[in-house]
C-alpha cells in the first residue's frame, strides 16, 4: 500500500513539473518564482486587453460597454486583475491601470500625492469620456 501511494505522489510531481515547464515556468527552476508569477499574470491580462502608455503610466484596455476601472494595491501590478478582466471583458470595457512605480509605469518624479493624482486623473479623462460613468474597483 505504501508503495502505491509513493508511486501516485511521484506521478503527481512529474505531471506538475511537466505543466510548469509547458507554461514556460523555467524561471521557477532557475530560482526566480516571483518574476515568473509576475510575467505569467501580465501575459494572462494581455490576452484580454491591449497595453498602452500615457504620461509614463501603463494601462490595459479591453472589451466594450460600460467602463470598469481596476487599480491594483501597493507593490502589485495590473496583472493581479487578470482573472477578473477575463471574466468581465465580454460584458464591459475593462481598464486596468498601473500606478506610478509599479509594473511598466515609470517611477514618479515626486512623492507628492497631488502630482500622482493628477497623472491618474488625466489618464481617466483620456480613457473614460466625460458623459460616461465608470465603476472604480481597487484593492
Amino acid at each position: 500500500m505504501k508503495r502505491r501511494t509513493h508511486l501516485k505522489r511521484q506521478a503527481y510531481r512529474q505531471s506538475t513539473m511537466g505543466a510548469v515547464l509547458a507554461m514556460g515556468g523555467v524561471g521557477i527552476l532557475r530560482g526566480d518564482p516571483l518574476r515568473y508569477a509576475w510575467s505569467f499574470r501580465r501575459n494572462q491580462l494581455k490576452r484580454h486587453a491591449r497595453q498602452g502608455f500615457y504620461k509614463g503610466l501603463s494601462y490595459f484596455v479591453g472589451g466594450q460597454g460600460k467602463p470598469v476601472v481596476f487599480v491594483h494595491g501597493f507593490s502589485d501590478h495590473a496583472g493581479s486583475w487578470a482573472d477578473t478582466v477575463a471574466m468581465l471583458s465580454e460584458q464591459c470595457r475593462v481598464i486596468a491601470i498601473e500606478l506610478p512605480g509599479h509594473g511598466d509605469s515609470i517611477d514618479p518624479l515626486s512623492d507628492d500625492f497631488e502630482t500622482l493624482y493628477e497623472g491618474f486623473e488625466a489618464l481617466l479623462d483620456l480613457l473614460v469620456p466625460k458623459h460616461e460613468k465608470a465603476i472604480l474597483i481597487g484593492n
